[in-house]
């Protein structure tokens, strides 16, 4: 069925790629990870330590195959995923219960690649830069913010929101 994400659309997605589905089988966000994929392998990066854990540990869901014929490449979504704004049958269901441990699995065929979360400037820099492009992508400094968010990130929202102040200018 079509739900409602981040693109503001009613969408029911698809991907070709079994561990890219995978990586949707837990409730997650931008904040969590930076993905994005390297030769075709969903690459992650966490956005925290030990975030994989924090998301997938104890998780399981259920993979569903589709017929690809209904579905289509939309620039509104990112360019591994495709879409349909219908309802679509599903054709075989495939339970995971330890997502975790699937998962694993995947990075150890080299399906997925993970980097855990580093403190060397390079990595923090690339994970301070995602992380602000979807606190302001996604408006969030323009109501209450998460708490989660707060938490995880306080030095990133204290410092945005005193530039969004104007005292800077």
């Amino acid at each position: 069925m079509p739900r409602e994400s981040t693109h503001g659309a009613p969408y029911v997605y698809a991907t070709q790629s079994l561990a890219m589905a995978l990586l949707f089988g837990a409730k997650k966000d931008d904040f969590d990870f930076l993905m994005d994929e390297e030769n075709g392998r969903p690459r992650l990066y966490e956005c925290y330590p030990d975030a994989f854990e924090q998301v997938y540990a104890h998780e399981f869901c259920s993979v569903y195959e589709v017929d690809g014929n209904l579905f289509a490449r939309h620039d509104a979504v990112w360019h591994a995923e495709y879409i349909a704004e219908s309802p679509v049958p599903v054709l075989k269901e495939t339970k995971v219960f330890d997502l975790h441990g699937q998962l694993m699995e995947e990075i150890s065929r080299g399906h997925l690649i993970l980097h855990r979360y580093r403190t060397n400037p390079e990595y923090k820099r690339k994970i301070a830069n995602h992380i602000v492009d979807r606190l302001i992508r996604f408006e969030v400094l323009d109501g209450e913010i998460p708490q989660k968010l707060l938490d995880k990130f306080p030095l990133i929202i204290q410092q945005l929101e005193d530039i969004l102040t104007g005292r800077t200018l």
